[in-house]
C-alpha cells in the first residue's frame, strides 16, 4: 500500500501586490512609490548550468555560473531626486529653495486699458499677492489705490489692474518682490556616464507577516519613460521599470546576488 502523500502547499500562498523600496544599504532603504495596481511585479532569476565530464565521459559535476536577476514593474513616481537614485544617478540634481527675488521688474506696454488685470510674471509660491514697491509711468510713481491696485485673475494669479487710463500713453515698470517654489532641475546628457547600483527590495507583508526579495547590486535598466496621460484619464502618470540585479562581490561567496526572506511560508 503506497505511502500517505502529505501537502506541503498550505499557509504558503503569497497575496498579490508589493512595495519596491531602493537604498544604498538595508539601513537607508526608502520606499519609492506606489505600484499601479494593474501592473503585475516578477522577479526572474536566471543562471548557466555547467557540466564538467571525466575522460570516459562520466560526468564530474555540475555547477552554476553568470546568476543575474531581473525584476519588471512600474511605479507612480515624479519625485526626481528618488528617480535618480534608482536608476544609479544618470542625471546632474540642481536644486533651489525659493528663496525671496527682491527686485523683480515687469513692463506694461503703453496702450494698456484700465480695469484690465496685467499678471505678473513672479508669483508667490504660497499664492499670496506680491509686494508691489513701485510703479512708474516713466515720469512718475503711480499712486496704490487711485492709480492702480493689485488683483487677481481667474486662473489665480496675481497683478496689476489701472484704475485710470489717463497716461496710458507711456511704459508702465512695476518694481515687485516675490518668492517663488522651491524646485529642482534634473539634466540628463553624457557621452559616457558611470553608474551607481543600490540595494533594491521587493517586499510584502500580508497579516502581520514580511516577505521580500533583496538584491544587494541592482540598477533600472531599461531607461527612463516618462508618460503624460489626459487630462481626463483615470491614473496618474506611471513609470514603467526593468530591475536588473548583478554580483555583489563585496560580500561572501554564495550570497552575492540576492536574499529572499521568508516569514509567510514558515511552519516551524
Amino acid at each position: 500500500m503506497p505511502a500517505e502523500l502529505k501537502s506541503e502547499y498550505v499557509g504558503v500562498h503569497i497575496p498579490c501586490g508589493c512595495t519596491i523600496l531602493v537604498g544604498d544599504s538595508e539601513d537607508s532603504l526608502v520606499d519609492i512609490g506606489v505600484i499601479p495596481e494593474d501592473t503585475e511585479t516578477s522577479l526572474s532569476i536566471t543562471y548557466e548550468v555547467q557540466t564538467v565530464m571525466g575522460s570516459k565521459r562520466e560526468k564530474v559535476l555540475e555547477y552554476v555560473r553568470n546568476m543575474a536577476a531581473e525584476g519588471t514593474s512600474a511605479i507612480y513616481q515624479a519625485k526626481l531626486k528618488i528617480l535618480n537614485n534608482l536608476f544609479g544617478g544618470i542625471m546632474d540634481i540642481e536644486e533651489s529653495a525659493g528663496t525671496n527675488v527682491p527686485s523683480a521688474t515687469h513692463k506694461i506696454a503703453k496702450g494698456y486699458s484700465k480695469e484690465t488685470i496685467y499678471t505678473l510674471p513672479g508669483q508667490n509660491a504660497d499664492e499670496s499677492a506680491q509686494t508691489i514697491s513701485k510703479v512708474n509711468d516713466g515720469t512718475e510713481d503711480l499712486t496704490e489705490g487711485v492709480d492702480y491696485v493689485q488683483a487677481r485673475g481667474a486662473d489665480g494669479r496675481w497683478g496689476v489692474m489701472l484704475l485710470s487710463a489717463a497716461t496710458a500713453t507711456e511704459e508702465l515698470t512695476v518694481t515687485y518682490s516675490y518668492t517663488p517654489a522651491a524646485y529642482i532641475d534634473a539634466y540628463m546628457g553624457d557621452s559616457v556616464r558611470q553608474i551607481t547600483p543600490r540595494m533594491i527590495r521587493f517586499y510584502k507583508e500580508y497579516g502581520g507577516k514580511k516577505f521580500w526579495v533583496d538584491l544587494y547590486s541592482a540598477k533600472a535598466t531599461n531607461g527612463l519613460q516618462i508618460g503624460f496621460p489626459a487630462s481626463s484619464a483615470d491614473t496618474p502618470m506611471s513609470i514603467p521599470l526593468t530591475i536588473t540585479g548583478e554580483l555583489d562581490t563585496t560580500r561572501a561567496a554564495g550570497k552575492q546576488l540576492l536574499r529572499i526572506h521568508d516569514e509567510i511560508g514558515v511552519d516551524l
